[in-house]
């Protein structure tokens, strides 16, 4: 940071926990300084499975952080294969809970997967018995489920939510059948279902029975815009009696990208009608959100006795720095004037000035101004409220790992029926400090003042607490935490700890206790344990496979060359420290077999008998496959973009009609080239073939390459290259084992025509 030294704090994780030390943790870097940073990763030695290992290696100074993210491969030394067996994923969960001297129970059985090696049949099941009444702190009431599906086709049993498109409703939830069918890469789609529904609180026993309810939609797309939707509802009365009801409904949605959208929703049965439309879009600096819907009293679809009108418009001011947003509002219920309860209409106005602090910055203030007015339209109302406020809301990014939000609103409402007014005054305040991914703390504090002018009373609420959240590392996180409220004279705490630790088999542990202590000193105590495990079902077995073991050696030395990765059939293994590899579970058949030697001193050996890069595969047996690899020698370099500049040399009293050119060009080399293709063939025919794409800082290179004469070219087939040709793009060399050879390409600026600007006859440049 300019010429002073900057100390910085090195930070790191990855995504499988195998990351155990981090040097140096502290950093003192000085101008042109550079630093090695050394992670060191523990992966166990019976790894099974080759998986992805992504690194993130964070920087954090005085205003300055940098973040950088490493992915490599971890590859197992003996993957397990495909299997013997084609198995279909399985879970068991239980989860138990004791509140107080209550307890619950619940085990869930759940089933996701394909049926074949080829896909074409999925299944997703699920079965859950919950012994409790109250599933608050469960996962869900008993359910079960199964779904299939088989290429276009759709099948789903059992209890499940069968959603409706559009304001016809907003679905079904109950134990049903549903089929669909969607062809591939068609515009259209088809379902229908039948479902009766399920009460809204099995503890309810007052509440009447849902009727049944049968459904068909049709979707149909029209190009990337355009989406139709058609669907028809036909119900029972809630009496269970013969008289069918039928509910039918259309959903229109049109988009022009972020420019414009509509979306309009038509629904009509046998008592009344409903429409909803919704109009959003960008207009140069102004954005905007128009809805409109009306649903007659006697309509039975997802809106009902409403009449509603809602506009939001923001508009950009000062290269979108600052920004205006205002909201109208009207609603209206009770459309049959039913003077047996209240006829509500109400109407809502905000205008507000939001202003980014700084560019690119989150930080912000916004004010806003409301008011709100509710009323009774009946002669005789006991409802005439109107509210008038302002709210004031800040945001503060101090880094990238503190943020602050804060919150303040006053809020004066006045009830014309009795003159009756009350002052509320509300604030929130939110903090939340992020310093890597590993770990998040935050606080939070909510306040309300109420004072009434007709009682004089004034009522006082006020809650804060703090929560965290700590990743320990190799699938183990833990979370909690505090609050404490107030309200009036009474007060009460809350606390909760959770534990959640995922094993490398895939088995979940989860364990929470929470306590809610009482101003009385009475305190509610309640834990929850759960327990998940995998138990893949073996569905049948396989009787085309085997495997292939081998070592891979040094041809000249015949010494074995140990961590060399061996890729066969999209799998990879490794070879121990006598150069053997061994690959179990392959189906039979013909393989190319690959070696990348970069992790070894061996780098450019290459396979010089072309037998050893092809092996076949026999069913129920093992196939020995030795590799050996000659010495060969690498080729690397890099495309370099350069640019011409001028030196003019004009001096006093020269007449520069008559005079030599005074000006040289010269070239400069400037900054590499990604993208660019480089194919090395041999002489022999051109049978062998490498290519390579630079990369984004403009090198490549080629391992494992056989001495003696090749040809090497670059080319832009994608026309990366602007205003300039490659120089020499197709060249001959001469490659030997005892060294590496290394080339550059330059892209050299074209030619470009030069106009005169002048007189015809020139002009004189003179001075002292």
């Amino acid at each position: 940071k300019g010429n002073s030294a900057l100390p910085l704090t090195v930070s790191a994780k990855d995504n499988t926990g195998y990351l155990t030390r981090v040097e140096p943790r502290q950093l003192q870097l000085a101008p042109s300084d550079n630093a090695v940073i050394t992670l060191t990763s523990t992966v166990p030695a019976d790894l099974k499975k080759s998986l992805s290992h992504i690194l993130k290696l964070s920087l954090h100074g005085q205003s300055v952080t940098e973040e950088k993210r490493i992915s490599t491969q971890i590859i197992s030394r003996t993957p397990e294969g495909t299997g013997l067996y084609h198995t279909l994923p399985t879970r068991i969960k239980a989860n138990y809970v004791n509140e107080g001297d209550e307890r619950h129970f619940q085990t869930e059985l759940a089933v996701r997967g394909s049926l074949d090696e080829q896909g074409q049949h999925f299944i997703d099941a699920l079965y859950r018995d919950t012994q409790a009444n109250d599933i608050s702190s469960l996962g869900g009431h008993s359910e079960q489920r199964i779904s299939y599906q088989h290429n276009a086709f759709q099948l789903h049993l059992g209890d499940r939510i069968f959603p409706v498109a559009g304001i016809t409703d907003d679905g079904f939830y109950g134990r049903g059948f549903e089929v669909g069918y969607q062809p591939i890469q068609q515009n259209w789609n088809i379902r229908a279902f039948t479902v009766e529904q399920h009460p809204d609180d099995k503890d309810d026993t007052d509440q009447a029975i849902k009727p049944d309810k049968q459904g068909f939609e049709v979707g149909y797309r029209h190009g990337e815009h355009l989406e139709l939707t058609f669907n028809m509802i036909k119900s029972n009365t809630a009496d269970n009696s013969q008289h069918e009801e039928r509910l039918n409904g259309v959903e229109v949605y049109w988009d022009k990208y972020t420019a414009a959208a509509i979306h309009l929703s038509l629904a009509q049965d046998k008592d009344g009608r409903a429409f909803r439309f919704e109009q959003n879009g960008t207009l140069n600096n102004l954005s905007y959100d128009l809805e409109i819907e009306r649903a007659d009293t006697t309509f039975d679809g997802s809106i009902s006795d409403i009449e509603r009108q809602n506009f939001t418009g923001i508009y950009h001011i000062n290269q979108k720095q600052s920004y205006f947003r205002t909201n109208l509002f009207h609603s209206k219920d009770n459309l049959g004037r039913d003077t047996t309860r209240r006829m509500t209409e109400e109407k809502n106005i905000s205008l507000g000035f939001g202003h980014y602090l700084k560019k690119n910055n989150r930080d912000s203030v916004y004010v806003e101004l409301f008011a709100k007015d509710i009323w009774d339209r009946r002669i005789e109302s006991d409802l005439n409220q109107s509210e008038q406020g302002i709210r004031l809301d800040y945001l503060k990014n101090f880094s990238p790992e503190l943020d602050l939000n804060a919150t303040l609103e006053y809020l004066k409402t006045n009830n014309k029926l009795n003159s009756e007014a009350s002052n509320k005054l509300r604030g929130s305040l939110t903090l939340a400090y992020t310093p890597s991914d590993n770990y998040h703390f935050g606080f939070n504090m909510d306040s309300l003042q109420t004072d009434t002018n007709a009682t004089g009373a004034s009522t006082d609420r006020l809650s804060y607490g703090f929560n965290a959240t700590v990743n320990l590392g190799a699938g183990q996180r833990l979370s909690g935490y505090w609050r404490h409220s107030e309200y009036d004279d009474t007060a009460s705490q809350n606390l909760q700890l959770n534990y959640h630790h995922t094993f490398r088999n895939r088995l979940k542990l989860g364990f929470s206790i929470a306590s809610k202590l009482q101003q009385d000193e009475s305190n509610e105590l309640s834990y929850l344990l759960s327990l998940s495990t995998p138990m893949d079902v073996p569905l049948y077995k396989h009787n085309n496979i085997g495997s292939v073991s081998g070592k891979v050696i040094d041809l000249q030395s015949q010494q074995p060359i140990a961590d060399t990765v061996v890729s066969l059939a999209g799998q990879y293994a490794v070879t121990d420290k006598n150069g053997n590899y061994r690959f179990q579970a392959v189906r039979a058949g013909n393989y190319q077999i690959t070696t990348d030697l970069s992790r070894t001193t061996y780098r450019n050996h290459f396979m010089a008998d072309a037998a050893h890069q092809e092996v076949t595969l026999i069913a129920n047996r093992n196939t020995r496959h030795d590799i050996n690899l000659a010495p060969g020698t690498g080729v690397s370099g890099r495309v370099v973009n350069y640019t011409a500049y001028h030196a003019p040399a004009i001096k006093a009293g020269i007449d520069v009609r008559h005079s030599p050119r005074q000006d040289t060009a010269k070239l400069r080399s400037g900054s590499g080239i990604g993208g660019v293709l480089v194919t090395l063939t041999s002489n022999e025919n051109g049978t062998k073939k490498h290519k390579t794409l630079t990369n984004k800082e403009g090198y490549f290179h080629f391992n494992g390459i056989s001495a003696g004469r090749w040809h090497i070219q670059a080319s832009d087939p994608s026309g990366l290259i602007k205003e300039a040709r490659l120089d020499k793009p197709l060249r001959t060399i001469e490659l030997s084992t005892d060294k590496d050879q290394v080339i550059t390409f330059r892209a050299i600026p074209l030619r470009s025509k030069i106009k005169r600007i002048g007189p015809r006859t020139g002009f004189t440049v003179s001075g002292d």
